[in-house]
């Protein structure tokens, strides 16, 4: 058993403070990750801004989870989007497929999500659908909304109506506003739902206030012809002209 003064001296110690941090920050930065990807914000946008709020570099950060990925599927996971997206780093490397895989296999949602994006586009892999819909799956079943929004416009593209609505009112119902865009489509034109232009309104506003261009484009019409609600030349320009400034952070990843 070590003497008092010993560890006094060892909690002193500036780097164990300094590793402290950057546990704390890590740890606060997936979960800031976790809420904001799955509302289908940019992966890029969401780590950026949360290194540059807390005043930390991008290369730190990065060559912190090079050292400390190992044991931890959430650092794993993150180290796989820092290098796709070059977040700290120039350097491409051709084991993003594996992070992801080693962290999915881990039970980490977004790695899963993630592992199905690498086989539905060919990135660091061969491509795969049958495979990409198995971790979209995965994933969408343990909550992560952008799986569900995947599953929701691969059935869309199929014209399997019924089964894109329902997993994109429910990766809707959890916030993300790229699933809430295509579900007000399906509502004013009834696929995989009856025909009710009011709920098309409403889910295209809740995705306009969220910053979303689409939508905010799809309110202005709405007001502008009166779909799903009074018509209203004044909010039909100001819907325009929000959707024209495209100042927007989300990302169909």
């Amino acid at each position: 058993r070590p003497e008092i003064n010993a560890v006094l001296i060892e909690l002193k110690d500036p780097r164990l403070s300094l590793e402290d941090d950057m546990i704390l920050f890590v740890n606060k930065l997936y979960s800031t990750f976790s809420k904001l990807f799955n509302e289908g914000r940019s992966v890029s946008d969401i780590i950026i801004n949360s290194i540059s709020k807390a005043g930390k570099t991008d290369e730190k950060v990065f060559n912190w989870l090079v050292e400390h990925n190992k044991d931890n599927p959430k650092y794993t996971c993150l180290l796989g989007l820092f290098y796709s997206w070059e977040i700290g780093t120039e350097n491409k490397t051709d084991d993003v497929f594996n992070l992801f895989l080693k962290a999915a296999n881990s039970d980490n949602i977004f790695a899963q999500y993630f592992v199905g994006r690498c086989y539905e586009t060919g990135w660091n892999i061969r491509k795969n659908t049958k495979q990409a819909m198995k971790w979209y799956n995965k994933a969408s079943e343990a909550g992560c909304a952008n799986a569900k929004r995947r599953l929701g416009e691969y059935y869309y593209k199929l014209n399997k109506y019924k089964k894109a609505f329902n997993y994109l009112k429910s990766a809707a119902d959890k916030g993300n506003a790229l699933a809430m865009n295509t579900l007000g489509i399906c509502y004013q034109k009834g696929y995989g739902t009856k025909v009710d232009k009011v709920k098309g309104f409403k889910s295209f506003e809740k995705a306009a206030e969220k910053g979303l261009p689409d939508s905010q484009f799809e309110l202005g019409d709405c007001y502008e012809h009166g779909i799903g609600t009074k018509e209203n030349l004044e909010m039909s320009l100001y819907w325009y002209k929000k959707a024209s400034q495209k100042n927007s952070n989300y990302q169909y990843h």
